[in-house]
């Protein structure tokens, strides 16, 4: 009878624990059969003016120029939607296609981007190209997109005259009343883009490579 050392007697094989397998290729799809979704392109779509700059970024020069016809970056509601409106009319100002990695060159080389907001302007520019809707629908989004800035203006005339009503003199109030032309004018941009005689001339083709259009 050999004597107990104290060491640990080795388990047999089939008692050791075994490794699990790594898994090769590419992992399962999630059991009800649906793919992951990718939730910024799913923001971006419902979202007229980020579907209007996708739009745009589709075009030639030369639709791109038609469609940013009475339409400004103020018009648009959010700061990066309105820095992104102005790189791509600077983009096809110059002549040039408003391809998302020329409107990101003509930023950087502007001296406009740097760090995060580098990084935020590029995944926006994919973003919305990956987003972006056939192009022919460029004008009723721009047509969206101008009732929206017509409205947040409306807002603002509306509270300014409430204001008066309630507390400026009469004669105040009523120069108040009587200075809405930036409304009315708005207002005016907003029905000749919602207007649809035209348009199809208008947009010829779009860049090789993008959505078709039609």
């Amino acid at each position: 009878m050999k004597p107990d050392n104290g060491a640990p007697s080795a388990e047999p094989s089939s008692t050791r624990p075994r490794m699990p397998e790594l898994a090769s290729g590419p992992p399962p799809p999630p059991e009800n059969g649906t793919q992951p979704r990718d939730t910024a392109v799913d923001a971006a779509l419902l979202d007229p003016e980020r579907q209007f700059l996708g739009c745009l970024l589709q075009l030639t020069q030369h639709a791109a120029k038609a469609l940013l016809t009475d339409i400004i970056p103020d018009d648009l509601d959010t700061p990066l939607a309105r820095f992104i409106l102005e790189l791509i009319t600077d983009v096809v100002t110059t002549g040039r296609d408003p391809a998302p990695g020329l409107v990101l060159g003509h930023a950087v080389t502007a001296g406009r981007v740097s760090g995060d907001l580098h990084a935020r302007l590029s995944h926006e520019l994919i973003t919305l190209y990956q987003a972006a809707p056939i192009p022919l629908t460029g004008k009723h989004y721009k047509a969206l997109v101008l009732d929206g800035a017509w409205r947040r203006a409306l807002r603002t005339y509306s509270i300014r005259l409430q204001q008066a009503a309630e507390s400026s003199s009469t004669d105040m109030a009523i120069s108040l009343y009587a200075d809405r032309a930036e409304v009315d004018a708005i207002y005016a941009r907003y029905r000749a883009a919602a207007e649809p005689a035209g348009w199809l001339a208008t947009l010829v083709t779009v860049r090789p490579g993008s959505r078709p259009a039609a």
